[in-house]
């Protein structure tokens, strides 16, 4: 693992952008040239020392001055929006909780054919523990229930599934 005193002085992180910029001159980069690529997953990942890392951690690490205990939560769920008011530590539940919504419909509802009862399931999974909410006669109400349910167990890692838009900054 880096050191901090090792990351300060080859790069220089902007907590108002997110961006990395490299003290050094490299092979690969000249002084000041924006550090880190994008990865195929939509992090971006930065390579010091010939160790590979995520932008968001050595963000935490070069601002916190530790190393975050599990997982870097991206509030705004912009991969790679590294400004440290952006992030947050986490669990990796906490971390799951805060994803956008699923690929098939809306977040906390389940359609329900079971027993010939063609009504949409409410439900969600808290400390790996899953509650049904209720049943209910269209997709908006399930996730309606969801997300009323979801906001009082979650707290701040609470996400109904939608993109933030215009996550402010400072």
């Amino acid at each position: 693992m880096i050191t901090h005193e090792n990351l300060i002085s080859n790069l220089l992180y902007d907590p108002d952008t997110g961006n990395f910029v490299w003290r050094k001159r490299s092979p690969r980069a000249d002084i000041g040239s924006i550090a880190g690529s994008i990865c195929t997953n939509g992090y971006i990942s930065i390579t010091v020392k010939q160790h590979r890392y995520l932008a968001h951690r050595l963000a935490w690490f070069y601002i916190h001055k530790k190393w975050p205990i599990a997982e870097i939560d991206h509030i705004n769920h912009a991969r790679d929006d590294n400004r440290i008011d952006n992030l947050r530590e986490s669990t990796v539940a906490e971390n799951r909780s805060n994803r956008i919504r699923k690929k098939d419909g809306l977040k906390g509802a389940y359609f329900n054919h079971k027993n010939g009862r063609r009504k949409w399931r409410s439900q969600i999974t808290v400390n790996g523990k899953q509650t049904i909410i209720g049943l209910f006669h269209t997709e908006i109400e399930a996730h309606q229930a969801y997300c009323e349910y979801a906001s009082s167990v979650r707290k701040e890692f609470f996400c109904d599934g939608k993109i933030v838009q215009n996550f402010p900054s400072g």
